[in-house]
Protein backbone atom coordinates (compact mmCIF):
# COMPACT_ATOMS: atom_id res chain seq x y z
CA UNK A 1 0.00 0.00 0.00
CA UNK A 2 1.14 3.50 -0.70
CA UNK A 3 1.97 5.50 1.74
CA UNK A 4 -1.49 7.63 2.94
CA UNK A 5 -0.38 10.25 4.99
CA UNK A 6 -1.84 13.82 3.95
CA UNK A 7 -3.62 16.24 5.81
CA UNK A 8 -5.62 19.91 5.29
CA UNK A 9 -5.82 22.13 8.05
CA UNK A 10 -8.17 24.85 8.61
CA UNK A 11 -7.21 27.72 11.00
CA UNK A 12 -10.59 30.16 11.71
CA UNK A 13 -12.07 32.23 13.67
CA UNK A 14 -15.71 30.23 13.98
CA UNK A 15 -18.04 31.87 11.75
CA UNK A 16 -21.36 30.02 10.81
CA UNK A 17 -20.56 31.35 6.63
CA UNK A 18 -17.42 29.30 6.63
CA UNK A 19 -18.39 25.97 7.42
CA UNK A 20 -20.47 25.37 4.44
CA UNK A 21 -17.39 26.82 2.58
CA UNK A 22 -15.17 24.21 3.95
CA UNK A 23 -17.72 21.35 3.65
CA UNK A 24 -17.86 21.71 0.15
CA UNK A 25 -14.01 21.93 -0.11
CA UNK A 26 -13.96 18.33 2.24
CA UNK A 27 -16.33 16.70 0.01
CA UNK A 28 -14.41 17.84 -3.49
CA UNK A 29 -11.16 16.75 -2.22
CA UNK A 30 -12.09 13.32 -0.36
CA UNK A 31 -13.98 13.05 -3.78
CA UNK A 32 -10.67 12.99 -5.76
CA UNK A 33 -8.51 10.73 -3.78
CA UNK A 34 -11.36 8.45 -2.09
CA UNK A 35 -12.62 5.01 -4.26
CA UNK A 36 -16.42 5.65 -2.12
CA UNK A 37 -18.20 8.77 -3.32
CA UNK A 38 -20.39 7.84 0.04
CA UNK A 39 -17.45 7.97 2.00
CA UNK A 40 -16.53 11.50 0.82
CA UNK A 41 -19.81 12.56 1.78
CA UNK A 42 -20.07 11.05 5.23
CA UNK A 43 -16.48 12.62 5.97
CA UNK A 44 -17.72 15.92 4.70
CA UNK A 45 -20.81 15.79 6.80
CA UNK A 46 -18.80 15.55 10.06
CA UNK A 47 -16.46 17.99 9.26
CA UNK A 48 -19.67 19.62 9.08
CA UNK A 49 -21.37 19.17 12.01
CA UNK A 50 -17.81 19.44 13.86
CA UNK A 51 -17.62 22.99 12.64
CA UNK A 52 -21.18 23.61 13.81
CA UNK A 53 -20.30 22.91 17.42
CA UNK A 54 -17.47 24.72 17.59
CA UNK A 55 -19.17 28.04 15.87
CA UNK A 56 -21.95 27.35 18.90
CA UNK A 57 -19.67 26.15 21.32
CA UNK A 58 -16.27 27.62 21.38
CA UNK A 59 -15.23 30.07 23.79
CA UNK A 60 -14.03 32.42 21.00
CA UNK A 61 -10.59 32.82 19.49
CA UNK A 62 -8.68 30.51 16.38
CA UNK A 63 -10.32 27.18 16.14
CA UNK A 64 -8.62 24.25 13.70
CA UNK A 65 -10.38 21.98 11.71
CA UNK A 66 -8.48 19.06 10.29
CA UNK A 67 -8.95 16.15 7.86
CA UNK A 68 -5.75 13.58 7.99
CA UNK A 69 -5.21 10.48 6.22
CA UNK A 70 -2.92 7.75 7.68
CA UNK A 71 -2.01 3.84 7.31
CA UNK A 72 -2.40 2.43 9.85
CA UNK A 73 -2.13 -1.75 10.50
CA UNK A 74 -2.32 -1.60 6.96
CA UNK A 75 -5.57 0.03 6.76
CA UNK A 76 -6.21 3.69 6.02
CA UNK A 77 -8.14 5.70 8.21
CA UNK A 78 -9.46 9.50 7.91
CA UNK A 79 -9.90 11.51 10.64
CA UNK A 80 -11.61 14.79 11.25
CA UNK A 81 -10.57 16.50 14.33
CA UNK A 82 -11.51 19.92 15.13
CA UNK A 83 -9.77 22.10 18.52
CA UNK A 84 -11.34 24.75 20.01
CA UNK A 85 -11.52 27.02 23.39
CA UNK A 86 -14.83 26.18 25.99
CA UNK A 87 -15.67 26.61 29.26
CA UNK A 88 -15.87 23.85 31.83
CA UNK A 89 -19.68 23.41 31.35
CA UNK A 90 -18.92 22.95 27.88
CA UNK A 91 -16.33 20.62 28.74
CA UNK A 92 -18.67 18.36 30.93
CA UNK A 93 -21.21 18.91 28.32
CA UNK A 94 -19.37 17.58 25.60
CA UNK A 95 -17.84 14.45 27.81
CA UNK A 96 -20.99 13.11 28.32
CA UNK A 97 -22.68 14.07 25.18
CA UNK A 98 -19.23 11.61 23.68
CA UNK A 99 -19.74 8.98 26.11
CA UNK A 100 -23.48 8.17 25.62
CA UNK A 101 -22.73 8.62 22.09
CA UNK A 102 -20.09 6.39 21.31
CA UNK A 103 -20.90 4.20 23.97
CA UNK A 104 -24.06 3.38 22.85
CA UNK A 105 -24.82 0.18 21.55
CA UNK A 106 -27.15 1.24 18.92
CA UNK A 107 -25.88 4.65 17.42
CA UNK A 108 -29.13 4.88 15.32
CA UNK A 109 -31.39 4.64 18.61
CA UNK A 110 -29.07 7.41 20.54
CA UNK A 111 -29.47 9.34 17.07
CA UNK A 112 -33.51 9.00 17.47
CA UNK A 113 -33.75 9.91 20.91
CA UNK A 114 -31.67 12.69 20.29
CA UNK A 115 -33.55 13.63 17.39
CA UNK A 116 -36.46 13.96 19.68
CA UNK A 117 -34.24 16.16 21.66
CA UNK A 118 -33.48 18.66 19.51
CA UNK A 119 -36.74 19.84 19.66
CA UNK A 120 -36.82 21.06 23.15
CA UNK A 121 -32.72 21.64 23.61
CA UNK A 122 -29.76 23.17 22.71
CA UNK A 123 -27.03 20.79 23.01
CA UNK A 124 -28.77 17.63 22.38
CA UNK A 125 -25.89 16.14 20.80
CA UNK A 126 -27.87 15.74 17.20
CA UNK A 127 -24.83 16.49 15.57
CA UNK A 128 -22.54 14.04 17.04
CA UNK A 129 -25.30 11.36 16.58
CA UNK A 130 -25.08 12.45 13.11
CA UNK A 131 -21.38 11.23 13.13
CA UNK A 132 -21.56 8.21 14.97
CA UNK A 133 -24.87 7.04 12.85
CA UNK A 134 -25.03 8.40 9.47
CA UNK A 135 -21.11 8.90 8.96
CA UNK A 136 -20.07 5.21 10.87
CA UNK A 137 -17.82 7.38 12.82
CA UNK A 138 -15.62 6.84 16.11
CA UNK A 139 -15.78 9.87 18.50
CA UNK A 140 -12.93 10.50 21.30
CA UNK A 141 -12.35 13.88 22.79
CA UNK A 142 -9.20 15.00 24.31
CA UNK A 143 -8.94 18.12 27.07
CA UNK A 144 -6.15 20.38 27.84
CA UNK A 145 -6.07 23.37 30.08
CA UNK A 146 -8.70 25.19 27.82
CA UNK A 147 -8.32 23.57 24.78
CA UNK A 148 -10.90 20.52 23.42
CA UNK A 149 -9.72 18.36 20.34
CA UNK A 150 -12.83 16.48 19.02
CA UNK A 151 -12.17 13.56 16.50
CA UNK A 152 -14.20 11.31 14.50
CA UNK A 153 -12.06 8.56 12.94
CA UNK A 154 -13.14 5.72 10.33
CA UNK A 155 -11.75 3.49 7.63
CA UNK A 156 -11.84 4.48 3.87
CA UNK A 157 -10.27 2.94 0.51
CA UNK A 158 -8.19 5.42 -1.43
CA UNK A 159 -8.98 5.74 -5.45
CA UNK A 160 -6.47 3.85 -7.48
CA UNK A 161 -4.55 5.80 -9.48
CA UNK A 162 -2.41 4.40 -12.95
Amino acid sequence: MPNASAAIQFDYRPRVRLVANARALVKELCDDILSDPDAASRIALTAHEMMENVVKYSAGGKSSVTVELRDQDGRVYVQVRTKNRAGPAEVERLRLVIDQVDGAADPLAFYDAAIARSATAEGSGLGLARIRAEAEMSLAMSVEGDEVTLSAEAPVNLRERS
